[in-house]
């Protein structure tokens, strides 16, 4: 019989079988994070009221977002439950802390939210279906040069490993354009006061703002840049778009630019009208990578020999698979998917012209 089960740290069975199938998912579930990990988790549980096999346990874990907590849960549900494939997690932070212990027991762990670079090629065991932040900076770079003609950008980002690896990739591709990044400058994760960095770049001449980090600091951000008076064009990266940086932004998010995968809301598609049926309200494209992230390691088992190196080498090669997000292709354990740009109007999100 099919089980959801959910745990903090400390987990239990209720009435687990020893020979079902069991998958574990670590994610932030609560703390700053949880707005993805609650959004993949309404995906999770979509695709898996779907299944149609009756032996599969799915056994949550909170990471809240920190390393710490990951590498706990990873332990205990390899040694507590004996599970062999895994999804998790939302941060880079997190997903790294896991690498090592996956090797070390022969799991295989899927992301639907890691996009470090560092992450590419780190384990045979390692796949992920949310895009390399190399592929989003390279993009942004590219589209700052020649779309926006700019020359002179700075730079804002969070010093964790997302963040950090958003600027390291933008950086490379720009200076590869003939840009020249004018000002660059970390801040912590949880800041919400960026007055001191704003003042520096009142003082600083450049033509573009590239900024990259998580959503309620980049909400914050924004929104205390243009009361300072500051016009220069902004480009964030796609975590802006979350609801939580967006509330915090409130009118200020307007004109702030952002690449997004290419995730497509018509109404004929399957997903979207069953999550609309199930949640009542329209699916986020972090909804559709929970919902895939499931689905796609259910196929690995089904279409491979059931072991974690097996499923591990069908999904880092999986061509043409028809999900939620559209047709996927891996290479290497990345995903590679079509980039777009919008911008927001009037609360809006539009395609950039």
């Amino acid at each position: 019989m099919k089980k959801i089960l959910f745990a903090l740290m400390i987990i239990c069975c209720y009435g687990c079988s020893n020979n079902n199938i069991k998958i574990g998912v670590v994610l932030a579930l609560t703390g700053d994070l949880s707005s993805y990990g609650q959004a993949i988790k309404q995906g999770i549980d979509l695709a898996y009221d779907e299944l149609s096999q009756d032996n599969v346990d799915i056994i949550y874990m909170d990471s809240q977002g920190a390393s710490t907590n990951a590498v706990s849960a990873l332990y205990s549900l390899i040694n507590l439950h004996r599970v062999q494939f895994v999804i998790g997690d939302v941060s880079s932070s997190t997903t790294l802390s896991m690498i090592p212990i996956i090797d070390k027991n022969n799991i295989f762990l899927l992301s639907p939210g890691a996009a470090t670079p560092e992450l590419t090629n780190i384990s045979p065991l390692f796949a992920r279906n949310y895009p390399s932040s190399t592929d989003e900076s390279v993009q942004s770079a590219n589209f700052i040069y020649n779309k926006i003609t700019s020359n002179n950008v700075a730079s804002i980002y969070s010093n964790d490993d997302y963040g950090s690896g958003l600027f390291k990739e933008f950086k490379d591709a720009y200076n590869d354009q003939g840009g020249k990044v004018c000002f660059e400058e970390s801040y912590k994760t949880g800041t919400t006061q960026f007055r001191e960095i704003i003042l520096k770049l009142r003082n600083t001449p450049f033509d573009c703002l590239y900024l990259s980090g998580n959503q309620r600091e980049m909400g914050a951000f924004i929104k205390q840049y243009k009361e300072y008076g500051l016009t220069q064009p902004v480009v964030a990266n796609m975590a802006f778009l979350e609801k939580d940086c967006l509330e915090v932004a409130g009118q200020y998010a307007d004109n702030v630019i952002i690449p997004i995968v290419q995730y497509q809301v018509e109404n004929d598609n399957p997903f979207i009208q069953k999550f609309k049926h199930k949640y009542n309200s329209q699916p986020t494209m972090v909804n559709a990578l929970g919902y895939d992230a499931l689905n796609i390691i259910m196929q690995g088992i089904t279409k491979s020999d059931n072991t974690p190196s097996g499923v591990a080498t069908y999904v880092r090669n999986l061509r043409n698979y028809d999900g939620a997000m559209g047709k996927l292709h891996f290479k290497d354990g990345n995903v590679v998917v079509p980039i777009e740009f919008k911008t927001i109007i009037n609360g809006n999100i539009v395609d950039y012209n």
